[in-house]
């Protein structure tokens, strides 16, 4: 009996000392955002970026090859990229396909946005 009482007894300080660990934890995340107020306080923007994959899934149904795949993600990834950079995707898309090169590269405009934020 005195082994049970015992193993209980270490039970127990154990999950209060994972629990205080985890409580912490999430304390410490919490705080986080005063240091970095650019951390956003939900995932909204991770969950909006999947939206769109979702929708089509859902309306067409799945994928059969590998090959359509890697090309809907691409041109999704494109047309995301495009409208977070504010370019329009059908103008970069016609300028690429008649290499007028008018629109420069999505690089470019990622690299200025990161050397100039707003």
């Amino acid at each position: 009996m005195l082994c049970l009482d015992l193993f209980y007894i270490i039970s127990l300080r154990w999950l209060r000392n994972l629990s205080h660990n985890h409580l912490m934890d999430v304390f410490l995340r919490w705080l986080l955002v005063l240091d970095r107020p650019d951390i956003p306080l939900h995932n909204n923007t991770a969950e909006n970026a999947i939206r769109e994959y979702v929708k089509r899934r859902k309306i067409s149904g799945s994928i059969r090859s590998e090959a359509s795949r890697k090309c809907r993600d691409t041109f999704t990834s494109l047309k995301k990229t495009c409208r977070k950079l504010g370019v329009s995707f059908w103008q970069y898309l016609q300028d690429r396909l008649e290499h007028t090169a008018r629109i420069p590269q999505l690089s470019d405009f990622i690299r200025q946005q990161a050397l100039n934020p707003d």
